[in-house]
């Protein structure tokens, strides 16, 4: 089964408004009050939570029926003829062809969906043929369930999220807060192993590696010294929560309206992911007054706050992991995963790759779970109760019992759960570099993940032609796209649209790096990062030009934020600005379907499409790798198509037009019934 990546698809059906929307009423659950909003499917004017199910298709067939899976059985049901149900949806595609070719069939199927995941796929009988339409295209055979169209009942997305652009701040390295004091150098060592690790870690050890197990004095360099990788992670710059709070006027320029924060409880390192105390904010970045002082200005500018939760593992310096080192009956030592018989220089537990410093948490005991996922004061309540917005749990496929990740899904069922229960709109994302599709089909888990997976990983390595770790991988456009489409097209709508997008991270090299500098191609994969479903995130400086000077180790992406102006890309910035502003402003963006429309050698095309309170809203975005001119021939639907661009084009017709740009381009489209807008941003990236 090959995907249709183009403007012509035989049939089409997607969980927008158009195609999939309440019975009954067009008002929202009590997290959106938009009729698109996937969570609609439950409400106050729609007592059976039934749903209208649309297929439009140029097939002409002579019948058409649903497939439900239901009790594991497969029923099928009658769909019936039906109008397009907005001005435009069945205009016509094909230039040169009889009006009757070019006509569009609508059909339409009343679905009860059941209280969790409920699955179906279309069936359409042409007399001598028949077809099925799932997610995965058309085909004759009826396709696997992973390939069924799906609805979640009783899922309530955090659906602010959808409007959200992230921007992730690493604390030490972001912004010194003036007269806040600052670190002293030799304060304190760094790390602090017990005689008994060291003593297991030391045989067969060079001198080398034994020096490694030592103390070192904490370093505390000026603002603007470079980074020394080797002693990175016992170095403090002195970034305070103050210091963020202070340049939040800087990120409500840019656009951001919700901020992710790396660790910020307290901790003897300087990326905080080995925590001492995770009811403490570190003093380091200002304690708690500096957070709640962050947490109310942010709250005054109608921006949100998400926390990394370091549930997988913890520091060394924890008072409950010292306990149990101290004594081998504690019970605390039912915290951790304790190896009966360790090997010469292996840790007698399990840690975060065996991190001496980064105790494994294990959650077959009970209390592990009261401590810091759901119990009545639980880490995850406590935070939540003083007003944050969700957490990124770090590591969260590794998440589990006896030091490794059996039982992890329930962990964040029951995470989830306990965070639901404090903020009923609280998003939690988890932290997951590879395929987290398991995790993601009933809502009940994570809400999102961090798409290395499904976009940052594969975007960045068509663009560069590496991967993260700088080995050539020379992708193939098709082959992108391919997988683009496999990893969104599998999740319920919802969840499609809470994934976390990003192109750079404090684990992954900076983007500018990647691309050698190349601003142009940095800005066409920001503008592909604005345009896909799901929350983009912008990582600290990038957009002013910060780059690193090396690939590896991760730290070299971590270096302080230059806040002298006279150094900033100013036409970068700017070229951001307008792109985040297009995504806050647009509801197709936000929250439209998504179609692959054209492939070309170095370059795609795809588009957004959104259908509500009786307008069609269309977004194209086209995007190529190339430093050259690209062109991509392509059927656009009929009417008039405009350029969002800082010089934009003249506004050009539907119809079979032959696009060319550099870099990516960005065009919109309305229903021809309403007027277009005239205060629609209008943005143009890459090129020279």
């Amino acid at each position: 089964m090959v995907p249709d990546f183009s403007t012509l698809p035989a049939a089409w059906h997607d969980a927008t408004d158009a195609h999939t929307s309440p019975v009954g009423g067009t008002s929202g659950s009590t997290t959106s009050s938009n009729p698109s909003d996937p969570s609609n499917f439950s409400n106050s004017s729609n007592p059976s939570n039934a749903v209208t199910l649309r297929l439009r298709t140029r097939l002409r067939p002579r019948r058409v029926r649903v497939l439900e899976l239901r009790h594991g059985e497969i029923l099928a049901f009658e769909a019936l003829p039906c109008e397009a149900p907005y001005p435009g949806c069945a205009a016509p595609y094909l230039s040169g062809a009889t009006k009757a070719d070019n006509a569009e069939d609508w059909y339409a199927y009343t679905l009860h969906p059941g209280s969790g995941r409920t699955r179906y796929v279309w069936r359409l009988e042409l007399g001598d043929n028949t077809l099925h339409v799932s997610t995965a295209g058309t085909s004759h055979l009826c396709p696997g369930y992973r390939d069924w169209y799906s609805l979640l009942g009783g899922y309530q997305p955090p659906s602010w999220v959808w409007e959200s652009v992230f921007y992730q701040i690493f604390p030490d390295r972001f912004r010194r807060a003036a007269g806040s004091p600052l670190p002293v150098a030799g304060s304190y060592r760094y790390p602090n192993l017990h005689p008994e690790v060291i003593e297991s870690l030391s045989p067969g050890r060079t001198d080398l590696g034994l020096a490694a197990l030592e103390a070192f004095p904490v370093r505390a360099p000026d603002w603007d010294e470079p980074l020394s990788l080797t002693e990175d992670v016992h170095t403090l710059y002195g970034g305070t929560l103050q210091g963020v709070q202070q340049a939040l006027p800087y990120l409500e320029a840019l656009g951001v309206n919700a901020l992710w924060l790396n660790p910020i409880f307290s901790s003897p390192s300087s990326h905080r992911y080995d925590t001492s105390d995770y009811r403490v904010v570190d003093p380091h970045l200002g304690g708690e007054a500096a957070f709640t002082g962050l947490l109310a200005a942010l709250r005054g500018r109608g921006m949100r706050l998400v926390l990394d939760g370091v549930f997988n593992h913890m520091g060394n310096e924890h008072a409950l992991f010292q306990k149990a080192m101290a004594h081998q009956q504690a019970p605390e030592r039912g915290f951790f995963t304790f190896r009966a018989e360790p090997q010469a220089g292996q840790l007698p537990y399990h840690g975060f790759y065996d991190v001496p410093t980064m105790p494994k948490l294990d959650y077959t005991s009970e209390q592990t779970y009261t401590e810091f996922i759901d119990g009545p004061d639980s880490v995850t309540r406590h935070w939540l109760r003083q007003g944050i917005d969700g957490w990124r749990l770090d590591v969260a496929q590794g998440m589990g019992m006896g030091g490794g990740d059996s039982g992890n899904l329930e962990v964040l069922r029951r995470l989830k759960q306990a965070a639901r229960e404090e903020n009923p709109h609280a998003y939690v994302l988890g932290e997951r570099f590879f395929d987290a599709e398991h995790a993601l089909q009933d809502g009940q888990g994570e809400d999102g993940v961090m798409n290395y997976h499904g976009f940052a990983l594969p975007v960045m390595a068509w663009f560069s032609g590496s991967d993260k770790d700088g080995n050539p991988a020379h992708i193939g456009t098709q082959e992108l796209v391919t997988h683009l489409w496999d990893a969104y097209r599998v999740l319920p709508a919802p969840l499609a649209l809470n994934q976390f997008n990003l192109l750079e991270s404090h684990d992954i090299p900076r983007a500018l790096f990647r691309l050698g500098g190349d601003t142009g191609r940095y800005l066409a994969a920001l503008a592909l990062l604005m345009a896909y479903p799901g929350a983009p995130c912008l990582y600290y400086g990038s957009e002013i030009g910060l780059s690193q000077t090396q690939g590896d180790p991760m730290n070299c992406a971590r270096a302080t934020f230059p806040w002298d102006e006279a150094t900033w890309d100013q036409g970068l910035l700017g070229a951001i600005r307008r792109l985040v502003h297009l995504r806050r402003s647009s509801a197709a963006l936000q929250r439209g379907s998504l179609r692959f429309v054209g492939v070309g050698t170095d370059c795609f095309a795809l588009m957004r499409e959104l259908g509500e309170e009786g307008r069609l809203n269309r977004v194209l975005c086209l995007v190529s790798r190339s430093r050259q001119a690209t062109s991509l021939r392509l059927n656009l639907p009929p009417g008039t198509w405009r350029d969002l661009g800082l010089n934009p084009d003249p506004a050009l017709q539907g119809g079979e037009v032959n696009l060319t740009w550099q870099g990516a381009r960005l065009l919109s489209w309305e229903s021809p019934v309403l007027a277009t807008r005239a205060d629609q941003p209008q943005v143009q990236v890459g090129g020279t």
